[in-house]
């Protein structure tokens, strides 16, 4: 029996197998967490909808309910996130704070999409209505990691657009209270430059993510049948 040879099938089920048992889970915790996302999306949106207040909201209490806020938009902190596509063509989501009525506490507004105009280093002209209003739509928590070409996080100096919406950054450079979330603006006027269409969770995600773990689990089960037949056929020569 060639040593050298039956040491290759070992060699590679210790090196690999781990790898690929730890990929088939993940996708499967990505999975479940997809899962347990959508049934809080569905049910908490059947509930009434809660009014945002001044004081600092849990974001795991209120995520994914339908909500509302009064108060007055503050057109000097809004900024455009880049790089949000909608129906293939590239455009910014408009994010406006809003000043809750009767404090110092504000919340993000995402207003909807704008299309990019012609001249990049023009960009569009989305100012909010200024008269006291409620606004109204469904809570989400921004993310906390996302991918950037450019670190900002560093940057002191007020944008009008931003790579990423980091509420953190928002925070420190505003220096008021800012509730953890986002709304998510309910569609208003069809004449409005702005649209409001939004990724909702979906069961394509769940599924896909359960596809790609079942894919990572045979070519586990395909290294350890192919493993064997390795060593075995070296133990017989």
């Amino acid at each position: 029996m060639n040593i050298r040879r039956s040491l290759v099938p070992t060699v590679m089920m210790a090196v690999c197998l781990p790898v690929l048992l730890m990929l088939g889970f993940w996708q499967l915790n990505r999975a479940d967490y997809k899962q347990r996302q959508l049934d809080s999306y569905l049910a908490r949106g059947q509930l009434g909808i809660l009014p945002i207040p001044a004081a600092i909201v849990d974001a795991e209490e209120v995520v994914h309910y339908r909500v509302s806020a009064t108060g007055v938009y503050e057109v000097d902190r809004q900024f455009l996130v880049d790089n949000i596509t909608l129906r293939g063509r590239p455009g910014y989501h408009v994010i406006t704070p809003l000043r809750i009525a009767e404090s110092n506490t504000r919340v993000l507004v995402n207003r909807g999409w704008v299309p990019w105009g012609d001249d990049r280093n023009v960009l569009p002209q989305v100012p909010p209505p200024s008269r006291p209003l409620r606004v109204q739509g469904r809570a989400i928590r921004p993310a906390d990691e996302f991918f950037t070409l450019r670190d900002e996080s560093d940057n002191t100096e007020w944008e009008s657009r931003w790579q990423n919406l980091d509420m953190d950054r928002f925070a420190r450079l505003v220096g008021y209270p800012v509730q953890p979330i986002i709304i998510l603006l309910d569609p208003i006027d069809e004449d409005s430059k702005l649209r409001q269409e939004w990724d909702v969770p979906r069961n394509n995600w769940i599924e896909r993510h359960r596809a790609y773990a079942f894919q990572w689990f045979a070519l586990a089960a395909t290294l350890v049948v192919l493993a064997i037949f390795s060593l075995r056929r070296s133990r017989s020569k």
